[in-house]
């Protein structure tokens, strides 16, 4: 399966039943793989609310350090899209310490205003951890029907070593948990299979224009360690659109030199 265009009613209904599978067979956490019942997501697609997150922080700079965020207060207004950031769009993105946002698929000022904003191809991101978590928004327009793949390489190696894998989230889902489907690295092909347990996905469901995703990814699945400075192999694709902008990808769309890969840096 690439990540290029073809995502029809009918393959994404094969992919649903494989999932459904997979489901019934036991074969992984319910929040590491596609499918439904992730959870409920309090908006739909494109209702009343306006405006950006206002001011969050540059990518650029050393990663912020030390201390334990609590939650964020979830009083600020919802959004529909992220604010607007400057040109970053160079790597490596350093994940700012922020508060702990609630991972509903509900976007709030206030939850992600303390981010690293970063432009990742067409989609605007923010970046941000806690003492446990890696947490990342998303925002942008629907243009394909296709996913957007969100590619990790933990141990940013120059070519596959097994921990590699991938999120794929549709930009244009009908389910809260993005229509997901996961995909690891298998000898340089990427492959469906399943990502590491923990990570959640999460958006307002019922093709929501803009689209928007909060992702919350624990530091096991990403072999990163509290208290300890670290990076991590990250990469983009959406609709022909790459982050970072010299990522190799194959005819299919797809990564084919980890060594392109971007990188994710905190202290975390």
């Amino acid at each position: 399966m690439t990540i290029g265009g073809g995502w029809s009613g009918l393959s994404r209904f094969a992919l649903a039943i494989a999932v459904g599978l997979c489901a019934s067979a036991g074969c992984g956490d319910s929040s590491s793989t596609g499918g439904g019942g992730a959870g409920a997501a309090s908006s739909t697609g494109g209702t009343d609310a306006t405006g950006g997150a206002g001011g969050m922080a540059s990518s650029g700079g050393a990663p912020s350090t030390g201390g334990a965020p609590g939650e964020c207060p979830g009083e600020g207004a919802e959004i529909t899209t992220l604010s607007a950031c400057a040109d970053q769009t160079a790597s490596p993105i350093a994940a700012a310490l922020g508060c702990v946002p609630a991972v509903d698929g509900t976007l709030h000022e206030d939850e992600w205003s303390d981010g690293s904003c970063e432009l990742a191809g067409d989609m605007t991101l923010s970046v941000k951890h806690d003492a446990d978590t890696l947490y990342i928004a998303a925002s942008g327009q629907p243009s394909c029907g296709c996913p957007m793949f969100f590619y990790f390489d933990p141990t940013m190696g120059t070519s596959p070593d097994g921990d590699e894998f991938a999120i794929g989230l549709f930009d244009d889902p009908f389910n809260p948990d993005g229509d997901r489907v996961d995909q690891v690295n298998s000898g340089g092909a990427w492959v469906n299979g399943e990502a590491p347990p923990g990570i959640v996905t999460l958006c307002p469901g019922n093709q929501p224009s803009p689209i928007r995703y909060e992702i919350s990814i624990p530091y096991s699945a990403l072999g990163l360690v509290a208290g300890q400075e670290g990076d991590i192999g990250f990469a983009l694709v959406h609709a022909g659109a790459v982050w970072p902008g010299g990522l190799s990808v194959d005819q299919g769309g797809q990564p084919d030199d980890l060594s392109t890969f971007g990188a994710i840096t905190g202290s975390w």
